[in-house]
Formats: structure tokens, sequence, C-alpha cells
């Protein structure tokens, strides 16, 4: 979204103080960072974990305040996020859905089958999950988290689970990114962790309802003190 208001805008954004770019090498102040861990869906690989508090640490040697806390998110709200989603897929126009991943298929044959009720409950919903989420922010600047539960899959693993089930299981692996696409908070992925199969293990920095500006600076500041540049995982292949 392209911040300022036109006319007739039925939601807009504040504009920025500065371009984003200038926010490069700004210096971001001490922030209050709090850190999630844990998810509510399962359990998260001690390989994020581990991304996670090592992140913690450093921002603490670089002068910000980290706390733990929670991350408010139940089985309920999961189920009103896909109900949103397989409703977009009942409205989208798509010349041949045959032509379409077969998981998107039956998700959208699945979603055909949802009732006008069921959208109007779950927005609504996702709204109020929204206020109490973003009520973290009243005693933070920041929330870290792993970016996923899990490390990367192998190149080729199937998804073994049902269509009707992949929004749950998706949920379960990557708990912490789809919850600010509800709020339409800034959030940033950082390759800040290496695990010992020398993989990149993402760490999630989201910022306050338009920061995107804190985010950019802590993030220009962390890069300076570990880049990640030049580093490259192994190359792999599947037949």
């Amino acid at each position: 979204m392209l911040p300022g208001y036109v006319t007739g805008d039925p939601y807009w954004t504040p504009d920025p103080e500065r371009r984003f770019v200038e926010e490069v090498g700004r210096e971001p102040g001490r922030l209050r960072v709090g850190i999630v861990t844990g998810s509510p869906l399962g359990g998260v690989h001690a390989d994020c974990v581990a991304a996670a508090e090592d992140a913690a640490a450093l921002l603490e040697e670089l002068g910000h305040f980290v706390s733990p806390t929670e991350l408010a998110l139940t089985e309920d709200d999961v189920r009103d996020f896909q109900t949103v989603w397989f409703a977009s897929l009942a409205a989208t126009q798509v010349p041949d859905w045959g032509e379409t991943e077969r998981k998107t298929q039956e998700q959208t044959e699945l979603s055909r089958e949802m009732q006008a009720p069921d959208y109007l409950r779950a927005i609504p919903a996702l709204q109020r999950f929204s206020l109490r989420l973003v009520s973290l922010w009243e005693d933070h600047d920041l929330l870290l988290t792993p970016t996923l539960a899990k490390p990367p899959f192998r190149i080729g693993t199937p998804e073994g689970f049902p269509a009707a089930q992949m929004v749950e299981e998706r949920f379960k692996f990557s708990p912490f990114t789809p919850v600010f696409n509800v709020t339409g908070q800034p959030a940033v992925s950082l390759p800040l962790w290496w695990n010992g199969e020398r993989l990149p293990i993402g760490v999630q920095l989201a910022g306050p309802p338009a920061g995107e500006a804190v985010l950019i600076r802590v993030s220009s500041q962390l890069e300076q003190v570990r880049s990640w540049q030049t580093r490259r995982p192994p190359l792999a292949a599947t037949s």
C-alpha cells in the first residue's frame, strides 16, 4: 500500500517522515523488544528457538532491552483465517482452474461449500484478534520471533496433508508470519543464524503499525555487525 490519502481510499497509511532509503544506517535508539519462541499450535524446532535467542542476545549487546512475551494465537484464529482465505478463492476469477495446482483446486472446491455467515463471522473475529495482538506494542517497540517453526524442507518434499488441513498445517510450520497479514503490520526476516547443516535459519522482527522506519533502522544495525550477504548455503539437488 502506498502512503498518503487519495480521495475515496477506504484505508491509507501516513506519509513517512523521510524516504525509507534514508533510514538505512540511522540510529534506532534503545528499543524494547519482546521475544516469542513458542507456538500455541505445536512445537518449535530447537534450531529456530536457538536462532531467535541468538538474535535476542545480539540485540542486547547493541543496547536494546529484550523480554519474553507470548503470541495471542489460537486454533480458532487459524480457523477464521482459513475461512477468509477459502472465501477469497471462491471469489477469484480464473480462466481455467485446471491449470492451477492440485491443492488450489481442492481448496477452491471446499470454499464453494462455505456459507456466507461463516465468512461474516470470521471477519470481525480476525479484527478482534488484531486488537489483541497489536496491544503487545503498548509495552514493546518490536517483536522478535523465529521466522518459521521448523528448518527449511528438503527440495521435493511433498505436502502430505489433505487440502482441508493445509492452512492448519502451514500455520504449524509458520505460525509467526501470517498473523501480520491479518494485522497489516510490517515485518522483516533476517538470516542471522545458521544451523549445523549450514542452512540459514531466519528470525522475524515485527514493527508497530506503520513502523517500517524503525524496522529498517534496526535491520541495518544488525546487518552491520553480522553481515550475511556473502554467506551461501550448500547446493542441493533432487531427482
